[in-house]
């Protein structure tokens, strides 16, 4: 896959317009053009895209070897935004995905985003940080303590607690 396409991919995988990727960075002509690989953008504006796609150089890199988008990734940017929208429905669907993720992988940043999920719900029930909700995001912590190096938490969170 070549640049172009690959940008493509993952605006498309997110749902994005080419009018809201460009939107401040360059115009969509130019995002066309970029896609149809007859233009590459200036180093400064490929970083943009990249920042507006939430996607790491690295992720990017994955996706040009025709590897998918990292899903805890995506996973994570739907719980953001159906927690900035109080959307309880949502976050509880999303609990379940996480869940059931889990399940299947063992992978232990699955089961905090359940436990990310329940305890929004929690707080969305009435504005404040209630014990309900400090007993989801308990284990988290303990977990993130616990760790020698927390800072590579996704890479390393493989472990069924």
């Amino acid at each position: 896959m070549n640049f172009g396409e690959t940008i493509k991919k993952i605006r498309t995988d997110k749902n994005l317009t080419q009018t809201q990727l460009s939107e401040g960075i360059l115009a969509r002509n130019h995002l066309s053009q970029v896609e149809n690989n007859n233009y590459v953008p200036a180093y400064d504006k490929f970083f943009s895209l990249l920042d507006r796609l939430n996607v790491t150089f690295e992720e990017f890199l994955s996706v040009q070897n025709d590897q998918k988008i990292l899903f805890r990734r995506k996973l994570r940017s739907q719980i953001g935004e159906a927690a900035s929208l109080a959307d309880t429905e949502t976050l509880n669907a999303l609990s379940l995905e996480a869940s059931t993720l889990y399940e299947k992988t063992d992978n232990i940043t699955y089961y905090h985003s359940m436990l990310i999920c329940k305890a929004l719900i929690a707080y969305n029930t009435d504005l404040t940080i209630n014990n309900e909700m400090i007993e989801f995001v308990t284990p988290i912590k303990e977990y993130l303590f616990s760790m020698d190096n927390w800072y590579l938490y996704e890479r390393l969170g493989h472990n069924r607690i």
